[in-house]
């Protein structure tokens, strides 16, 4: 599957139900500082829920936000034409092939899309050539361990049992913690912070629909090339699987792995 092919396709879709979708944005938010009329980068901003918020911060001179989505970037223009942030533009463009100069941007940020890149080590490079010398990026996205075993063990089973000779797709590309620090050394940062954060979560069988739309908002784009009847038969299978282990334990346990990376370019590279 062409991962970003494939979020493409699902965001289009179901851009306007991600006005609200918080996502844990106070964590990423809570750890950007932004220097006097900065200009910043928003890598995945999707409908602008974190680009928007920026302004939070301080005064930023600029900020850009980029997505694969045109769907999303279309909704996010809207709300900062709606907010009168004239200094505020989108861009469709892959994380893994920035459309800016080096050294354009003093910070970059992106809340819970790293796990959706396909080649992390390649976006992670774009992000220090287009930061300026001691410009800084705060990353928050799922990485550092499994991405949710429960989840994804009843997924699997659910598409085998209606493609049995087919492979599950993967969901996220995780990012170890050791992985990270090796691609940072390798890319000149001398200085990083790495964060791990295991995230328990109990869903009770009263919880389960709003569970279940969550889960199929994030994580829909398995369903690209796929036609109707088959994923929707997945899809029931999936979640009725979720439905009968919530009943008959009475609540639906699952953990999340989260990283939060941070770093300075430094002077010279």
């Amino acid at each position: 599957m062409d991962i970003e092919k494939a979020q493409t396709w699902h965001y289009d879709r179901h851009a306007e139900q991600y006005v609200g979708v918080d996502q844990g944005l106070n964590r990423i938010l809570s750890r950007v500082v932004l220097p006097r009329a900065a200009s910043v980068l928003d890598v995945g901003c999707g409908i602008g829920n974190l680009t928007l918020r920026l302004r939070e911060k301080g005064s930023p001179q600029r900020v850009v936000g980029i997505d694969v989505s045109g769907g999303v970037l279309s909704i996010a223009r809207r709300h900062a034409r709606e907010l009168g942030l004239s200094n505020f533009e989108f861009v469709r463009a892959s994380a893994m092939d920035l459309p800016f100069a080096d050294g354009g941007f003093d910070v970059v940020v992106s809340n819970m899309v790293f796990h959706l890149i396909p080649d992390q080590g390649r976006a992670l490079c774009e992000i220090v050539r287009v930061l300026r010398p001691l410009g800084s990026t705060v990353l928050h996205f799922l990485g550092g361990g499994d991405f949710a075993p429960e989840i994804t063990q009843i997924f699997n089973r659910a598409w085998n049992e209606v493609l049995p000779q087919t492979q599950a797709p993967r969901l996220t590309h995780d990012l170890t913690v050791k992985q990270a620090a090796e691609i940072l050394a390798a890319a000149g940062m001398t200085e990083f912070g790495i964060a791990w954060h295991r995230s328990s979560h109990c869903i009770t069988e009263a919880d389960v629909p709003e569970f279940l739309r969550f889960w199929h908002l994030v994580s829909g784009y398995w369903r690209h090339g796929l036609s109707e009847g088959v994923a929707d038969r997945i899809q029931d299978i999936f979640d009725g699987q979720v439905r009968a282990r919530a009943k008959s334990s009475g609540q639906f346990e699952y953990a999340l792995d989260l990283l939060l990376l941070r770093f300075t370019r430094p002077e010279t590279l």
